[in-house]
């Protein structure tokens, strides 16, 4: 539950963690430029009643991020499909 500042940009991992904040209405944890990050982050870092309140948030809400069957089912399908998908002798046995 250590609440993180993300910045969104073209690389997968600052996606995947907007796209996680997003699900478990962290938004203050999104920032929207780099000035946007280093005042989050400042911010988180000094008020500890802020931070507080996210911890918080992360620990009620982790739930709908880790529970979720749905999600799983289609992480599954999709590995499957690239697997299915290599020709042959590229590491399928």
């Amino acid at each position: 539950g250590v609440p993180a500042v993300t910045l969104p940009s073209p690389f997968a991992r600052a996606r995947f963690t907007a796209a996680m904040c997003r699900e478990i209405g962290l938004d203050e944890c999104i920032a929207e430029s780099a000035e946007d990050y280093a005042g989050r982050a400042v911010r988180l870092a000094c008020d500890g009643d802020f931070r507080g309140e996210v911890v918080q948030k992360i620990a009620v809400r982790s739930g709908r991020l880790f529970e979720r069957r749905d999600i799983t089912l289609a992480l599954a399908q999709k590995l499957v499909e690239a697997v299915e998908s290599l020709p042959p002798g590229a590491g399928r046995d």
